[in-house]
């Protein structure tokens, strides 16, 4: 290979690992951190697919039973698919910055980034602009995981209103609820 592609590929791979680390970020900030529904196109594709291989699984399934039990995995499968993601999307990003800054191969940016982002610290760069991203990509691991633990709070308090709400409409229209049940008993409370 000589020099010239050398340095075009790794100046590619360089630009696509800055994209790759703002578009990670910027998913892990909309999903995380804002406080309303924000799209990302990175958490799109990561939930749509995990959604679509639940139900698929689910649809081979019997009894409704077997189905509702497989569709219950959705949401703790969709916190771990987003953190693997992230996680994996980071060291992606770390790896093509470092391949495009050092003589390395790209096995071992990519490994040299994975150590740094799980602060494994068993490959490291020898020259200065590699340290930076080192400590940059050491900081990013501990950070993302500590996002998504404070995030689970809120996920959990939404839930919890959620089945505050269907106890109530389970006290108002009966059990299973009907709706014409749940409009009789507002209509004799007056609560129309």
């Amino acid at each position: 290979m000589n020099v010239s592609a050398d340095l075009a590929s790794r100046g590619f791979l360089l630009a696509v690992g800055i994209i790759l680390f703002f578009s990670v970020t910027v998913s892990l900030m909309r999903t995380v951190i804002v406080p309303r529904p924000l799209r990302s196109l990175f958490t799109d594709a990561v939930m749509d697919s995990i959604i679509t291989s639940v139900r698929l699984l689910a649809r081979v399934r019997r009894t409704y039973a077997q189905r509702d039990g497989m569709l219950a995995w959705i949401g703790p499968l969709l916190i771990l698919g987003m953190l693997l993601a992230w996680l994996i999307g980071f060291i992606a990003a770390y790896g093509f910055m470092l391949y495009g800054i050092s003589a390395s191969t790209l096995g071992d940016s990519l490994r040299q980034a994975g150590s740094s982002l799980l602060t494994l610290g068993f490959a490291g760069g020898h020259r200065e602009d590699q340290t930076i991203l080192d400590f940059m990509a050491a900081a990013t691991g501990p950070i993302v995981i500590a996002m998504l633990i404070g995030f689970l709070p809120t996920i959990y308090q939404a839930y919890l209103e959620r089945e505050v709400e269907v106890t109530l409409l389970a006290a108002d229209g009966g059990e299973p609820c009907w709706g014409p049940e749940l409009l009789a008993r507002s209509a004799l409370t007056d609560s129309l």
